[in-house]
């Protein structure tokens, strides 16, 4: 990445030392196939004229979740057990009347990861394959909508 200021007028640092700073602030896509962990070094070299760059310190960023989905509405909570887990949780509703629906598995971006149908207030998840994290759980049966958030670690 190079920015060019051609010319920059900055006040000499021995005249005004807050006036002869100067910053850049842009923003930037991440390259496809990051992942969360990820980690990315960058260090800049910054010409004034003619003279020899100026390295600066090396700063390291890690890619995180920013923004996060949390629902909106809460109201019914349904048991999940154990948690954190492993990979296998139950899933159980207190209301066990007409319970059968759909059992839906969020990331934390609100993407859906996992859809299953189910038939019983008591229903058991797999989740062996899905990465180490926090995810929302939404079960939804007769116009209801439960909500329960899951961790996993192994």
């Amino acid at each position: 990445l190079v920015f060019r200021f051609n010319p920059i007028y900055l006040t000499p640092a021995a005249k005004d030392s807050v006036g002869s700073q100067g910053f850049v602030q842009f923003a930037a896509r991440l390259k496809p196939g990051l992942e969360v962990g990820d980690l990315i070094a960058n260090t800049a070299h910054i010409y004034f004229d003619f003279n020899p760059a100026v390295v600066t310190n090396t700063v390291t960023t890690h890619i995180s979740v920013v923004s996060s989905f949390e629902p909106t509405s809460q109201v019914n909570d349904m048991e999940i057990f154990p948690n954190p887990s492993s990979g296998q949780v139950t899933l159980q509703l207190k209301e066990t009347e007409g319970s059968a629906g759909r059992i839906e598995l969020f990331n934390t971006s609100g993407m859906l990861i996992l859809s299953e149908n189910t038939f019983d207030s008591v229903h058991v998840l797999y989740l062996t394959n899905l990465p180490d994290g926090a995810y929302w759980c939404r079960w939804t049966t007769n116009g209801k909508m439960y909500w329960g958030k899951l961790v996993l670690g192994r």
